[in-house]
């Protein structure tokens, strides 16, 4: 049992990427107190880039609560209605308890963002969200799905609908501060401009233009990975934050973890998902099936139509 000097490597790499996440999210977090600074312009929201599995929402998290930051949590991952009524409603609450609380701004983690990025709908309404103060407003122009919202939704919705019987509602961003997660990485200005000059005015050039739009209004961290260094982030943690634990701490469990690191290592272009849950998942199939487990593994975790290529 031993790592290869590019095992050993990509799991180096794999802990620096991870510190610096863990310094990322922290610095967001500490952005948060300095609300008063930051009143004038753009850059108070932040996008939290990167691969899947390797802890953006957990930092992040973590990040406010160790600075006993109240945040409000949503997740992104659903239709642009359901996210806009939700933060209606916590941006009630918000107004109706600020005195009491103190709190100056509502803090809102938005987590798995990418569905945000797929439509122009929805870059217009996070662009209008995220913009200067004065003019942030998630302005939401379709009609409303009433029989979708909760009782509470419905009882403050007429104080947000949109002005002069227009369709839908609007809430005011300007005292909201998001910081959002996404396997995404918005493209630099710089790319969308080499873009458009090489191809012209065509749908994709126009997609990149608004996704830098975009990008312009946030502090944007990206941590999109290669595979060596996926492998070693995920890797450094399973060894080194207890993850893999329950199969102890003698030989034979080291052999164990290597036994699970080193497989999904080289089967990294064929499984289905890459993350934390999954090497638990894989030790733990090792340890209740002690003779089948690879068995297991294949049919389990590796994609099909990948496994024949």
């Amino acid at each position: 049992m031993q790592y290869t000097s590019k095992q050993k490597a990509a799991i180096v790499d794999g802990q620096q990427k991870r510190n610096a996440l863990i310094r990322a999210t922290k610095q967001a977090a500490a952005r948060a107190t300095e609300i008063n600074e930051l009143r004038g312009g753009f850059k108070c929201d932040t996008i939290l880039s990167g691969s899947t599995g390797i802890g953006k929402s957990y930092n992040i998290e973590k990040a406010f609560d160790e600075s006993n930051i109240p945040a409000v949590k949503l997740t992104g991952s659903q239709s642009m209605f359901a996210f806009a009524t939700r933060l209606m409603l916590e941006h009630h609450i918000f107004e109706s308890t600020k005195e009491q609380t103190g709190q100056e701004k509502l803090i809102v983690l938005v987590d798995d963002c990418d569905s945000f990025f797929q439509s122009k709908d929805n870059i217009n309404i996070l662009k209008g969200m995220t913009g200067k103060e004065g003019t942030r407003m998630l302005q939401y122009n379709k009609a409303i799905q009433e029989h979708l919202m909760t009782p509470e939704m419905l009882t403050i919705l007429d104080q947000y609908r949109n002005p002069n019987g227009a369709q839908g509602f609007r809430v005011n961003c300007d005292d909201i501060i998001f910081f959002l997660t996404t396997n995404f990485a918005l493209p630099s200005e710089n790319y969308a401009n080499q873009y458009m000059k090489k191809h012209g005015p065509t749908s994709r050039s126009n997609r990149l233009q608004d996704l830098t739009a975009v990008r312009r209004r946030f502090t944007c961290k990206d941590f999109i990975l290669e595979k060596d260094v996926n492998w070693g982030w995920i890797a450094e943690v399973a060894l080194n934050d207890g993850l893999l634990d329950f199969l102890g701490n003698d030989e034979l469990a080291q052999f164990k973890k290597f036994t699970v690191l080193d497989w999904m290592w080289n089967n990294w272009e064929k499984m289905m998902e890459h993350n934390l849950d999954t090497v638990y998942d894989l030790a733990l199939h090792m340890s209740e099936s002690p003779t089948e487990y690879k068995d297991i593994w294949e049919a389990d975790y590796i994609d099909a139509e990948l496994a024949m290529v």
